[in-house]
């Protein structure tokens, strides 16, 4: 996966939005470990479609998460995740979706349950194919958010 340069900066954070070449969709990514919920929160309430939100970690960085949301109308309907917290937790809340495979959440070993290579499977059935370069070359209208530190 190579994620362009254009998102990592350790004095401002920094939002890319970019039209996803197989999907109607538009992709956003951050340099926020949260994501930027509260970002993608309002856009919600404007866009007036649903969302998915992925984090996925690598097993050895620290404070590991991996997790799959999905939102819509401002409101949260299906989280699932894994994370250390200092124990490996993992938490799961509404309604399966379509591409999920809830035979992973039965895992002995909590880790296993949702992992970097779940959440790419999940990716790849929405058609978006993150451990492709060709994903990440970003075309078209594209919008840089940057706010910096003070």
């Amino acid at each position: 996966m190579k994620i362009p340069l254009v998102y990592r900066s350790e004095n401002a954070l920094k939002a890319l939005f970019f039209p996803c070449q197989t999907t109607q969709g538009t992709v956003m990514v951050c340099n926020i470990k949260d994501g930027w919920e509260t970002l993608r929160h309002q856009l919600s309430g404007v866009i007036k479609h649903g969302f998915y939100s992925f984090r996925l970690d690598g097993e050895k960085t620290a404070d590991v998460m991996n997790s799959l949301t999905y939102s819509e109308n401002m409101k949260k309907t299906r989280v699932v995740y894994s994370m250390t917290d200092p124990q490996w937790k993992f938490y799961q809340r509404g309604d399966k979706l379509w591409l999920e495979d809830e035979n992973y959440y039965n895992n002995r070993i909590i880790r296993k349950r949702m992992n970097k290579i779940i959440l790419t499977e999940y990716c790849k059935k929405l058609k978006l194919d993150i451990d492709s370069d060709v994903f990440w070359n970003v075309s078209g209208e594209t919008m840089l958010f940057t706010r910096c530190y003070k």
